[in-house]
């Protein structure tokens, strides 16, 4: 058993209503310019910004989640601090959004990878990415980042 099942809206239904709200507004346009020449660490909409609201909303409501995300940008100044923090430091400041230790360890470990590979804590580069490439990069490269939280990505951020 998948869940609760419903007769309304059927999906040609659902597409009707998409495909009115198109002609009336036009088609969704995905923002792919950078907030900064470079697009990292800066404002409250950087991909990587994005994707650790994300991970902080996991398990808990909006309003700790803010919480959370406010007292680690004010703790951290930017992601390679949070980075080479001792794990207790970045728990304390996360500490309200609840799991503080396994979200800890998850966003530490994504901004590692993106060190090693990258050469900088920073997911910009995805703004130049197809949708469902993606979904496949946030999705299957890093612990507790899931079809839902890179479609989080997607929606607020991409």
């Amino acid at each position: 058993d998948e869940g609760p099942f419903w007769n309304r809206p059927a999906p040609d239904e659902c597409w009707a209503a998409r495909d009115a709200l198109a002609a009336l507004h036009g088609e969704p346009q995905r923002d792919t310019k950078p907030l900064s020449s470079d697009g990292c660490d800066v404002g409250p909409s950087s991909v990587l910004d994005s994707l650790v609201r994300t991970i902080l909303s996991q398990n808990t409501t909006d309003k700790t989640s803010y919480r959370a995300f406010a007292e680690l940008k004010k703790t951290f100044a930017t992601w390679e601090e949070v980075l080479h923090a001792e794990s207790s430091q970045v728990e304390e400041a996360i500490r309200v959004g609840g799991l503080a230790a396994i979200k800890t360890q998850r966003i530490k470990a994504i901004l590692q990878v993106l060190l090693e590979e990258r050469g900088r804590c920073c997911l910009e580069h995805l703004r130049d990415m197809s949708v469902e490439q993606v979904k496949a990069e946030l999705g299957s490269r890093f612990k507790g980042v899931g079809p839902k939280t890179a479609a989080c990505v997607l929606m607020f951020c991409l």
